[in-house]
């Protein structure tokens, strides 16, 4: 379980939500978020053989770098990207935190 809150203010309470990250262990009790970003942009770009010819999409994203410790002082680092309309995007990186 864990929460999120946001200038003070409880934004997630008491979630269960989880990733499944293969067949790497969960992430853990030491996670840091060590930079969180939001922008918007336009995606913009032309089909061909479909009913709509060109896509002119607009979009607001927030991407959030974490970085997870271990005893070993390794351990993970992760950006998660969610971007509306469209939510996407997971990437997981292991490599050394000092």
């Amino acid at each position: 379980m864990y929460s999120v809150t946001f200038r003070g203010k409880p934004v997630i309470e008491n979630s269960a939500l989880g990733l499944e990250l293969g067949e790497n262990p969960p992430l853990g009790a030491k996670v840091t978020i060590t930079v969180a970003e939001a922008d918007s942009g336009v995606d913009e770009y032309a089909l061909s053989n479909t009913k709509v010819s060109y896509v002119h999409d607009t979009y607001t994203r927030m991407r959030v770098h974490v970085a997870e410790a271990n005893q070993e002082g390794s351990g993970r680092n992760m950006t998660m990207e969610a971007r509306a309309p469209t939510i996407a995007a997971w990437r997981a990186l292991p490599r050394h935190i000092a």
